[in-house]
């Protein structure tokens, strides 16, 4: 059973990640949980919340939350609301910290979410701090995107060497079945460039030339590769992509495509240990309004277990 937690803040732009919550549950069992956050911050001017106030807020969460959870497209998936109090990132983060969801579905704005830090980062402060804090798989989604009839018809996945780009392939395919979606399948070519010494030298032109084209052939022999395990019944596009500007390219190409979602693994092979996203994560981030799925792949037994024992046992049925 996938544990899946939707943040909702009454604003008509934060209930738009119900929609994607019920279009990933289709793929797998799921359980969604709406959450529900009553602010007992103290103001400004030093007064904490009145606790005749802060209990009407929790009632009337409580009534938004039944509420949401009659939602026309979950009719057959397992729902259940809870209201915590606190500051909304603190209470958020903590609630994952102890419930260990699987995954966390949030818009990039919602109420009191505003974007006037977009250029440092293009969403609200809380869902900044909550994606930057919680060890889940996140699916961060734009609120003016909106998903008809919770069904991805395009998927993207950027891929590398690395056994998380299979493992993230596969849940990307799982996905794709349920909803008979297509599924983009991007690989990052190196591109290689010479030394200024070497610019007027036509055998290491040559020499270049050569070694991108091996290049090029290896990147898509690891395409055609990865394609195979994903199921025969899921339509598989390949495309390669210059490793320069690699997350511009992909942002374009996820335009250019209309993709409905891109997946992608937290963290290169390679990446900085400190930081939760590798710098190619970073920089979606940042730039695409597509909705983003960042899978925590398990790099570590306690990651993501209630993704990878759905995956094995679609694997072993597979191999049945």
């Amino acid at each position: 059973m996938i544990r899946i937690v939707i943040p909702l803040d009454g604003s008509v732009h934060a209930e738009q990640a119900l929609y994607h919550a019920v279009a990933i549950a289709k793929a797998f069992p799921a359980e969604l949980t709406l959450l529900r956050v009553v602010d007992d911050a103290i103001s400004n001017a030093g007064v904490r919340t009145d606790t005749v106030d802060l209990a009407l807020e929790r009632r009337q969460a409580e009534a938004y939350l039944r509420k949401s959870c009659h939602h026309p497209q979950a009719t057959a998936v397992s729902i259940k609301a809870q209201v915590i109090e606190g500051t909304p990132a603190d209470a958020i983060t903590q609630f994952c910290r102890k419930q260990k969801p699987d995954l966390i579905v949030m818009t990039r704005s919602g109420a009191g979410n505003g974007v006037s830090n977009a250029e440092d980062f293009p969403a609200g402060g809380t869902v900044q701090k909550v994606i930057m804090q919680t060890a889940c798989s996140v699916l961060l989604i734009d609120p003016q995107r909106k998903l008809v009839d919770c069904r991805y018809r395009r998927i993207l996945v950027p891929v590398d060497d690395s056994l998380d780009s299979e493992y993230v392939l596969r849940l990307a395919g799982m996905i794709a079945q349920s909803h008979e979606a297509t599924v983009l399948l991007l690989g990052i070519c190196d591109e290689l460039q010479l030394p200024n010494g070497f610019a007027g030298n036509s055998h290491a032109t040559r020499l270049k030339n050569d070694l991108q084209r091996l290049l090029r052939q290896y990147t898509n022999h690891r395409l055609s590769e990865l394609s195979t395990t994903i199921t025969d019944t899921v339509r598989v596009e390949k495309q390669i992509l210059p490793s320069t500007d690699a997350p511009f390219n992909i942002d374009a190409t996820a335009d250019s495509r209309d993709a409905d979602l891109i997946v992608i693994h937290a963290k290169a092979p390679n990446a900085d240990t400190v930081w939760r996203y590798g710098s190619m994560v970073h920089s979606l981030l940042q730039h695409t309004r597509r909705p983003l799925l960042i899978v925590q792949a398990p790099t570590d037994n306690s990651a993501v277990s209630n993704f990878r024992s759905i995956l094995l046992h679609g694997l072993q049925r597979d191999v049945g």
